[in-house]
């Protein structure tokens, strides 16, 4: 992972964008495979991190965004965007976390890695450990990502593909794409985030395969997230388990979306890849709540019935 300032404001933001999508053309005329606009376009969305960067991940698994016949290369310059963007300098991660916690690194953890070992498109992670033992994972969001977002939501190009990918385009309305900016704006709150680990939480409460990481209040604020660390397998590893493991893990991660949509009526919307950590006998630990859509109970109705419909065929 390369270390790079965001680019924050609106038209250097554009502008980079614009000379992508003009290499990608010419890149997807030109090449076979579309290997080398694949890699430049994955290079500039990690660059300029935000919305541009999370278009960039989701790329990598939801299907039809790509040609086909350039898909491969896409996915495969998209996955490691999705697996390690650009990390920001330790020197300003190190500040920004002193500001947020009041106090200085050395005094706040007994122990603390200045390269992350993940970053994606709002914050990057940090393992450290603190004074009674315990190893954390702190997430610390980029400096300078507030006003990036922000650019990149006053982006109607952005925002559209962005909501083209998640569904919304064939309803063609101002109100999605309302939703899709109110949402990634909520994805800045990481107060919020802890907020709605704690919801899901309560209602998978009880579920032996389902877990959620453990927040450490006294060293989270809104731009800083601590949980204990969880280690397991990753999306990739579980893919090539054996088929009894992955539909254990299958039947899990069905059971977590959808008791949280029918019953808890919210719906964790940012299904990113990297958000999951595999264990044995079907445990599925699930990361990254900072994106949650509320389904209205008339919404949950109508969900409900066309479920009990599947059931009864």
């Amino acid at each position: 992972m390369s270390s790079r300032r965001i680019p924050e404001g609106r038209l250097g933001r554009f502008a980079r964008l614009a000379a992508a999508g003009a290499r990608t053309g010419a890149g997807l005329l030109l090449s076979k495979d579309g290997s080398s606009a694949a890699e430049s376009t994955a290079e500039v969305l990690g660059t300029l991190r935000g919305l541009a960067a999370k278009v960039g991940q989701m790329a990598s698994y939801v299907d039809g965004v790509v040609p086909a016949g350039q898909r491969d290369a896409y996915e495969l310059a998209m996955k490691g965007l999705r697996a390690a963007a650009p990390t920001s300098a330790a020197p300003e991660v190190r500040a920004l976390v002193e500001r947020e916690l009041g106090s200085p690194i050395d005094e706040l953890f007994a122990e603390w890695a200045d390269e992350p070992f993940a970053s994606a498109s709002i914050g990057q992670v940090h393992r450290a450990r603190l004074f009674d033992g315990r190893e954390v994972a702190v997430k610390v969001q980029h400096p300078g990502i507030t006003k990036a977002l922000e650019s990149d939501l006053q982006n109607a190009r952005i925002v559209e593909q962005m909501a083209g990918m998640l569904g919304a385009r064939r309803f063609n309305s101002k109100a999605m794409l309302e939703v899709v900016r109110t949402r990634f704006r909520e994805e800045l709150d990481y107060d919020l985030e802890a907020r709605n680990i704690e919801t899901f939480r309560g209602v998978h409460a009880g579920d032996r395969e389902i877990r959620l990481p453990e927040i450490v209040p006294e060293r989270s604020t809104k731009r800083v997230l601590t949980t204990l660390l969880v280690e397991g397998r990753s999306f990739d590893e579980a893919c090539a388990a054996t088929v009894p493991e992955r539909e254990a893990w299958a039947r899990t991660m069905w059971r977590f979306v959808f008791k949280g949509n029918l019953k808890g009526g919210l719906f964790n919307a940012d299904p990113h890849p990297g958000n999951y950590f595999f264990h044995d006998d079907g445990l599925v630990t699930f990361l990254d709540f900072g994106c949650v859509q509320p389904i209205s109970p008339t919404h949950r109705t109508h969900a409900r019935a066309m479920h009990r419909a599947a059931i009864a065929r």
